[in-house]
């Protein structure tokens, strides 16, 4: 699971008033391992206060982030959700709490939602739906449905409207243009091959096609896109020990944003921050160490890492940057 699991910019709970055992926890984070480790702690420890339950809560979400099924996210939402009636009955102004209980309805309620979308749809041929309803409707399973039922259909919707919608689409009302349509949608057809239905071979040759798009206007329009395209072939390439390749995707990473900004620089924008979330950056970071080529590892720290680019919790990689950091300082 490659998404950003984590809701907010920072937890509902205060990880300094935790007890010992569920802070170490919640610092060495596994899916299901950690909710059950803070569940057993509370329950040994008959804890009760409104911060350690709010944690458990929000791990017990977490859980529904490894697969981001619709059953899960069903299944792991209603035990949370349990979880924070508790605190509520207690304390029914907490605030955290209460944002916490709102968006996990509010994903329950787009499952929901998705279930009834595909009831609508399902049984109509692609072909059969207008592009306006074949983008509407890729859009909200894109947002919101994570089964494979969901996930086949959408790739077909994107590779319809990528071989059907033209590129450029002028406003009648006001005469302005836009453009990258085709971009736009060969990056949503790759991504869900890739991503979401593990079809790699096919999804291969659309990945190389997005990052070596040859306009870099529409490139900038969506410039997250290129940047996830290597991020997966970055991350097969952890997977397989493949260090040559690993070095040169990390480059193309940085060249091909250079591209991007000095674009932007000619048509007067500011320049765009590459942004690796989390758990990805983590894993390219310890394999980079791993490898132990200093200038890739410089490289890592110096785009990767930079500034408030990535937004860091976990402890091992908090340790493995310090490692970074001393070895080319």
């Amino acid at each position: 699971m490659q998404a950003n699991i984590h809701p907010f910019e920072k937890y509902p709970f205060d990880l300094k008033k935790l007890p010992a055992d569920i802070r170490s926890a919640v610092e060495h984070f596994e899916f299901y391992t950690t909710s059950q480790a803070i569940a057993k702690s509370i329950a040994a420890g008959n804890l009760s206060d409104s911060n350690t339950l709010l944690c458990w809560a929000y791990f017990t979400w977490i859980d529904a982030m490894e697969l981001q099924t619709g059953a899960e996210i069903l299944s792991s939402g209603e035990s949370a959700l349990k979880i924070i009636g508790e605190i509520l009955e207690k304390e029914p102004d907490h605030k955290p709490s209460l944002k916490l209980q709102k968006y996990i309805q509010d994903e329950i309620k787009k499952v929901h939602k998705a279930n009834k979308w595909y009831d609508k749809f399902h049984d109509i041929p692609v072909e059969k739906l207008s592009l306006e309803e074949a983008e509407d409707f890729a859009l909200f399973l894109s947002d919101c449905a994570n089964d494979e039922k969901f996930k086949e259909k959408e790739y077909r919707l994107w590779q319809r409207l990528y071989n059907e919608k033209p590129d450029v689409r002028v406003e009648e009302r006001t005469g302005r243009q836009y453009y990258g349509f085709k971009f736009y949608y060969l990056c949503r057809v790759a991504s869900v091959l890739w991503r979401d239905l593990g079809r790699f071979e096919e999804a291969r040759p659309l990945l190389w096609q997005v990052i070596n798009w040859p306009s870099v206007k529409d490139a900038e329009l969506y410039s997250y896109n290129t940047s996830n395209a290597i991020e997966f072939l970055l991350l097969e390439a952890v997977g397989k020990r493949d260090e040559a390749e690993f070095i040169r995707l990390t480059g193309l990473m940085v060249s091909k944003f250079g591209e991007i900004n000095e674009y932007r620089r000619s048509a007067g924008k500011g320049e765009l921050t590459l942004i690796i979330r989390e758990n990805p950056a983590g894993k390219i970071l310890e394999y980079a160490l791993e490898i132990g080529n200093l200038e890739n590892i410089r490289t890592i720290m110096d785009h990767f890492f930079a500034g408030k680019v990535v937004f860091i919790r976990d402890a091992k990689i908090k340790k493995n940057m310090e490692k970074a950091r001393a070895l080319i300082s």
